[in-house]
């Protein structure tokens, strides 16, 4: 069984975004934003969480989706903010398109442009995945019900880093999640109660 890494270089097709600064729960309430398609780049696994190594990057990185748009809201976790969930899908031609093998998901990574200020811990720091058919994204609003179906594959504290450039995080304290072709959906929930950073800057792609 192949062990792979998804690495996110921000948001994909019809992502919901849910930010909030302090005070303000997006569980609860908050901006709501409808976002486009964006990078999306799959690597197999790396051994540690940080930034990738360039004989990593050469080997193993599959892009999904390409594009050089920049954005500041929460297609990444983003230090400017203390609440942020979203959920987005990758289409089944995404995936077909990229040639990315079946195999079990390990870790997700992002890919800033512009590092934040300061690095900024989210705890709990939560991702999902789901199998799906789905052609065009489905989810809701209702954070409750769109994750209800969806496998927790990671429940840990992470800290966003003070710097530009790839950052992985291995999966831990979840279930493991084996991708079986079809579109895939993914989602993270990202709470900082602390000080927030100056706004950092994920790669992405605003064409549809």
């Amino acid at each position: 069984m192949k062990h792979l890494t998804l690495l996110v270089t921000a948001c994909l097709m019809c992502m919901f975004v849910f930010a909030a600064v302090a005070g303000n729960n997006p569980g609860v309430s908050g901006p709501t934003e409808s976002a486009a398609v964006d990078i999306f780049s799959l690597q197999q696994a790396p051994s540690v969480s940080g930034p990738r190594l360039p004989n990593q990057i050469n080997s193993s990185v599959i892009d999904v989706l390409t594009g050089a748009g920049t954005s500041q809201n929460s297609r990444a976790p983003q230090g400017g903010f203390n609440y942020e969930r979203c959920v987005y899908l990758i289409t089944a031609a995404d995936m077909a398109a990229s040639g990315f093998p079946l195999g079990t998901i390990i870790s997700i990574g992002f890919n800033y442009s512009v590092g934040q200020d300061v690095p900024t811990t989210g705890n709990p720091f939560m991702v999902y995945l789901q199998n799906t058919t789905d052609a065009t994204n489905t989810k809701t609003t209702d954070w409750a019900a769109d994750i209800s179906t969806m496998t927790l594959v990671h429940d840990d504290p992470v800290t966003i880093p003070a710097a530009a450039g790839t950052w992985d995080i291995p999966f831990v304290n979840g279930t493991s999640f084996t991708w079986t072709g079809g579109g895939l959906y993914v989602a993270f929930d990202y709470q900082n109660t602390g000080a927030i950073s100056t706004f950092n800057t994920a790669l992405c792609n605003t064409a549809l």
